[in-house]
């Protein structure tokens, strides 16, 4: 599933927030032309950090349970934390 951007460029948050929904339901989520450049320092981070988790969740099959376990914690987070946190 390729994420098109449903939500404001730069929220991180909303990103994560499809890709959990569409790992939920059981499709591989991909980042493909969702990234902008139009991001802060610290949403660029977030980013990366998205980036390697749905990275992980496509390779689930070579990977342990316990690191898919973590890679869906980590979208949680992602999810769940304010766009709007710092500005550069």
């Amino acid at each position: 599933m390729v994420l098109r951007q449903q939500t404001e460029p730069g929220d991180v948050a909303g990103a994560a927030s499809q890709v959990l929904n569409a790992w939920m339901n059981g499709q591989r989520p991909n980042l493909q032309d969702w990234r902008t450049q139009c991001l802060n320092a610290l949403e660029t981070e977030r980013m990366e950090v998205l980036e390697s988790v749905v990275e992980s969740l496509q390779r689930q099959d070579s990977v342990s349970s316990d690191r898919v376990r973590v890679a869906v914690r980590l979208l949680e987070h992602l999810a769940k934390a304010p766009a709007g946190w710092a500005q550069d």
